[in-house]
């Protein structure tokens, strides 16, 4: 399952950098509403045409922000634009930020 793979990788990166620690483990049974009505559910082949609708839609969008990207880095050139702060430059300063963020002042 991609989401369950997200989830587990998101969840590995937070461990290793110090942002959680996998000592206790919750489910959470909270139910929601959902819409199954055979008016809202969709066939096989509507769910694929729109998956394939999403993708196309999100390529497009990809596919506009590179563009913006090189007119920009040829407007301004390729140095320009945001950076991290130094104190969030490097990965090993990040997860101290973050602990004395969660301290508080």
């Amino acid at each position: 399952m991609a989401l369950g793979d997200l989830f587990e990788q998101t969840v590995k990166a937070a461990a290793d950098a110090g942002l959680v620690k996998l000592k206790h483990v919750s489910v959470d049974g909270t139910k929601v509403k959902a819409y199954a009505s055979k008016h809202r559910a969709m066939s096989y082949e509507r769910m694929l045409a729109e998956e394939k609708r999403d993708r196309e839609q999100i390529d497009r969008w990809f596919r506009e922000v590179e563009a913006n990207d090189r007119a920009e880095d040829k407007l301004y050139g390729k140095e320009s634009g945001w950076r991290l702060p130094p104190h969030l430059a490097t990965p090993e300063k990040r997860p101290e930020v973050h602990r004395e963020d969660a301290e508080g002042p």
